[in-house]
Parts: structure tokens; C-alpha cells; sequence
């Protein structure tokens, strides 16, 4: 089931779900919806979690801040397989979700931690 994107919103299953900033991608891999919102309308979790029905299941975790003082946000997804997604990050980051709770686990470009 392949959500329908409308601006800020999205519908999944029979719900309408309004996130308060445009939609830029939504990512499927498996029975998990990874939405991506604009990065510059809110914060740096940018990311959400949804199941099939429309469920919340995470909000991703903080991007990498750059040099401790500058706050990063997430700009791009990519699905690896059914149980893999990566994110790039607007420094530059490109790091590998958890998929089960929104935590990062490894990647390049800078350490994750």
C-alpha cells in the first residue's frame, strides 16, 4: 500500500494524516512508511515512522550536528532493501537507519555519534 502525498498531508490505509510541513518523499520499505518533511519548516528530526494503517512508530533521531554547533537535518532518503534505508543529511552525512526504532547505525561522512 503506497501512501498518496497531498502538500503537508498524506493518506494511508483510511486515514489522513497532517504532518504541519510539506511532504518532500516518502520512502516504503517493507510495512514501514519513512516520511521525510521539509527540513528548513521544522527541526532536525525531520523523519517520521508510519505502519499501514497510518500508526506513528518513531520520529527519527536528531541528524549529526557539524562541528557541536550547527544543527543538521535530514534531506534524502534511500531504500537499500526491504529492511534498509539510508539518509543524507544536508552536510553531507549519508547514514543507515534502524528501521525498528529510528536510531542511526553507521555511515559516512562524519561520525554518527
Amino acid at each position: 500500500m503506497r501512501p498518496q502525498v497531498m502538500g503537508q498531508c498524506f493518506h494511508i490505509g483510511d486515514r489522513l494524516i497532517d504532518l504541519g510541513s510539506p511532504i518532500k518523499q516518502i520512502v516504503t520499505a517493507g510495512n514501514r512508511h519513512l516520511v521525510l518533511i521539509d527540513p528548513f519548516a521544522r527541526n532536525n528530526r525531520n523523519v517520521y515512522c508510519f505502519d499501514d494503517q497510518g500508526n506513528q512508530i518513531w520520529q527519527i533521531e536528531a541528524a549529526p550536528n557539524v562541528d557541536g554547533l550547527v544543527k543538521d537535518a535530514w534531506i534524502q532518503l534511500f531504500l537499500v532493501d526491504n529492511e534498509r534505508v539510508r539518509g543524507r543529511t544536508f552536510s553531507g552525512f549519508e547514514i543507515e537507519i534502524e528501521l525498528r526504532n529510528g536510531k542511526m547505525i553507521h555511515g559516512t561522512g562524519g561520525d554518527t555519534k
